[in-house]
Order: C-alpha cells, then structure tokens, then sequence
C-alpha cells in the first residue's frame, strides 16, 4: 500500500489542493481510493508517480467535474470506476461529462448499488454490490 500526498510546497498549490490519495495492490489487482484531489492534484500524482495503473478507481470528488480529468483517467486506466453518491443526492452527482468521459469503464455508484464488496486472489477481481441496479 502507498500513500499518495501532495507536495504543499509546490508553486500553484492552493488551499483546496491537499486531499491524499491510497494506493493498494495484492497481486496484480490494484485499487486508487481517493479523497476530493483536484485536477491540480491529479497531474501532480500523474507527475511524481511513474505508475498509477490501478484495476479499481473510486472516483474523486463524487465524480464532479473539477476532477476526473482525462489525462488522469488515462493514466489510471481503471478496468472499474466506483462513485461514492449519497442516495436521493441533490448535486446531481455524478454530472453526464463526467460519465461520458469513462466511456465504457463499468461503473459502481453507491446510490444504486449500495455497498459493494471486492474480493481478489490477487490475480482476478470479483465486485460483489449490495443490490443489483
């Protein structure tokens, strides 16, 4: 598992551009959990680390639009994307842009799904959700 944090000295750092990051790997399967990174942040991750391929991304900041940029998506490159949507949420979370831009990725929204279980052997990735949408 690495922690990803940003670097609060860089140059175009702004107060709101201090979320983290989690990387974790068994295997082969990886997972990106992420806090509400900014696209500031996200090229800042795409910059300092070689390698962000992860099999699962939970998406940051509920999928909005000031994040999710497709330079981030790409360097992902997420077999799973998973939204973390409060159920009846008014934001109209995630915005239609955000889930054009994930193409065909499948995606697991708590709002529809409830909680979704992962489970790997370290080879495959079997996501178990709550409730079928």
């Amino acid at each position: 598992m690495s922690l990803i944090l940003p670097d609060p000295t860089a140059s175009n750092a702004k107060s709101e551009d201090f979320a983290v990051a989690y990387r974790v790997q068994y295997g082969t399967v990886s997972f990106l959990i992420t806090s509400d990174l900014t696209v500031n942040e996200e090229q800042a991750l795409i910059d300092a680390h070689q390698d962000l391929r992860s099999a699962v991304l939970w998406l940051p900041t509920h999928g909005n639009d000031n994040a999710n940029a497709q330079p981030f998506l790409n360097a992902v490159g997420p077999q799973v994307v998973v939204i973390p949507v409060d159920t009846g949420n008014r934001a109209a979370q995630p915005p239609d842009t955000t889930l054009k831009r994930l193409g065909t990725i499948p995606i697991f929204r708590t709002d529809q799904q409830g909680t979704l279980a992962f489970e790997s052997d370290g080879t495959t990735l079997w996501v178990r959700p709550e409730r079928q949408s």
